[in-house]
């Protein structure tokens, strides 16, 4: 399996030296203050590696949060280090079917190897509210803006924000904020990081 201990240390196909080494603090803030969350919303973190944002989401008073990702790795090594047994489990695509308030997609569509599986998890999502961040090009067939994007094997979904725009509006997502202020999630010429919110 691509996503384990060797693509998050020392890794020849990512741009991670040590993945258990990421502050994810700034990140959890920004994501709090941003969407207003508190302890009595429900928050599911959708290719959520170590878990290390979600230990920083219930530090910071979001208690009903669920992670899952592709990893055996990352699940095992956040549940063991992170305490969060009951939070992490392997990859679970009908979490997207469960009741939660927001979904986040950080650094995770771009991973996805076909369009078809990515509209099948916006097709089933019922999610009001759902939060990005993906890599982009800046014309459509070209490579990522940033090397920092390039140089990661496994990011295969290369497509323009107005592509990733459209995907979403297909799906009835309208987006609702740009994150252009937060040092922890910044929309940029080479990221698309937004908030949008699901017609239902």
């Amino acid at each position: 399996m691509t996503f384990e201990e060797g693509y998050f240390i020392n890794s020849k196909i990512s741009n991670y030296e040590d993945y258990r080494e990421r502050k994810f603090s700034i990140l959890a803030d920004a994501l709090i203050r941003t969407l207003a969350l508190d302890n009595g919303m429900r928050v599911l973190d959708f290719g959520c590696a170590t878990g290390g944002l979600i230990k920083e989401l219930k530090k910071g008073g979001v208690t009903d949060i669920k992670g899952t990702d592709v990893s055996y790795w990352a699940i095992s090594y956040g549940q063991e280090h992170y305490g969060l047994k009951e939070e992490l489990e392997y990859f679970n695509v009908n979490l997207l079917t469960q009741d939660f308030n927001a979904v986040l997609f950080l650094d995770v569509l771009e991973h996805v190897p076909s369009v078809a599986e990515i509209n099948k998890f916006l097709e089933i999502s019922q999610i009001p509210l759902l939060v990005v961040r993906i890599p982009v090009s800046a014309i459509e067939g070209e490579p990522y803006v940033f090397e920092i994007s390039r140089n990661d094997t496994t990011h295969v979904q290369c497509h323009t924000k107005e592509w990733w725009e459209k995907v979403f509006t297909d799906h009835n997502y309208n987006q609702i904020h740009i994150f252009d202020e937060n040092p922890g999630i910044f929309d940029s010429e080479g990221v698309l990081a937004r908030v949008y919110h699901k017609n239902t």
